[in-house]
């Protein structure tokens, strides 16, 4: 069987997506290169231990030229429109089958607008697939004039083995005594809402007597800026091996985030067994998170929702919890590193 090679023009890496690709080098007769940008600062996860896999930091587009030249690739995945130097790697080689990686969601923009025209003028002939997240990056999908066969959903995957083992090592101790304590994992921008996360919750501490926390992991710009309270701890950024403790001493995973296309962290947490708190804006809270099942939403700059969701949580019994952990693991199934993994191994059959 010939050996198909598969060009990922990326942007930045991340843990998860490495144990994508790892399940796409393990499939056979297959050989995986990717070309990326810098690690980033604010998640600068370890890749050392990456295997079968071909990684290339993004250098001048001559390079590019004589790099994608020397692989010669079958097909060609592009994460993401933005980059001029990818583009034209691309159009060389227009007779390869070629993908296109979108977290959008359609929300009329103006820009939106203008893609979605020019979409229809040519970019679904130069891409043969659209792969996207889920379904509510499926409008805008259309709209660029990609058809209902050539959408391939669930580019993101959690590393579902790893937040699995990591619920499997924890929940005994959990059904015994649930940790009162909220989590949140992400950058310190003002897009993940940290701070009025922090306030609301501080306000709730002021209002009435609880035992629960708030802990926070992550990195950023505002991370400097967070108020001093005794229940709440700020840990920095923690590799995803590194989560155990973290898990096991945690109860509620939330994100309050203004906008997230998607929200990966938001399916690692419910492989782990975690209740959900997600605003509105979060896009993987349409796969992973059922209203008053697994978890609750709410309306992302109202800050007496956040409160009246926090409050609620913070409320429930033990059992109520549990049975919430439950079925966020059941939900996080839909999606998986093999699952992506197949997705684009049967490509070659287009061949």
């Amino acid at each position: 069987m010939k050996i198909v090679k598969y060009l990922f023009l990326s942007s930045e890496l991340s843990d998860y997506f490495n144990v994508c690709l790892q399940c796409l080098g393990n499939q056979k007769s297959t050989e995986v290169h990717v070309i990326h940008m810098p690690v980033n600062i604010d998640a600068p996860f370890d890749f050392s231990n990456i295997n079968q896999i071909y990684f290339y930091p993004k250098s001048s587009l001559r390079k590019l030229f004589r790099l994608a030249s020397e692989i010669n690739p079958d097909i060609i995945i592009l994460m993401g429109w933005n980059d001029f130097n990818y583009n034209i790697i691309l159009l060389r080689y227009y007779r390869k089958i070629k993908v296109l990686c979108m977290d959008n969601r359609w929300i009329g923009s103006t820009k939106q607008k203008f893609a979605s025209c020019a979409g229809k003028m040519f970019l679904y002939k130069l891409f043969d697939y659209i792969f996207i997240p889920g379904a509510p990056q499926k409008e805008y999908a259309f709209r660029l004039g990609f058809s209902e066969k050539q959408i391939l959903k669930g580019c993101y995957s959690a590393n579902l083995s790893l937040f699995k083992k990591y619920y499997e090592k924890t929940i005994s101790e959990k059904k015994k005594e649930f940790p009162h304590r909220l989590l949140f994992v992400g950058r310190y921008t003002e897009v993940k809402m940290i701070s009025e996360l922090v306030s609301t919750f501080i306000e709730i501490q002021n209002q009435s007597i609880s035992d629960w926390e708030l802990w926070c992991l992550g990195t950023g710009p505002l991370l400097r800026d967070m108020p001093e309270n005794r229940r709440i701890k700020h840990f920095g950024f923690v590799q995803p091996c590194e989560l155990e403790k973290i898990i096991q001493n945690t109860g509620v995973f939330i994100l309050p985030s203004s906008f997230e296309p998607w929200g990966v962290v938001v399916h690692e947490f419910a492989a782990a067994g975690f209740p959900l708190i997600c605003s509105d804006k979060i896009g993987a809270a349409s796969e992973f998170l059922e209203e008053g099942i697994n978890g609750f939403s709410y309306k992302w700059n109202d800050k007496e929702s956040l409160k009246l969701v926090l409050q609620r949580v913070m409320n429930m019994s033990t059992d109520a919890l549990i049975k919430m952990c439950e079925r966020s693991v059941l939900l996080s199934n839909k999606i998986s590193p093999e699952k992506w993994s197949y997705t684009l191994y049967d490509l070659r059959n287009e061949k």
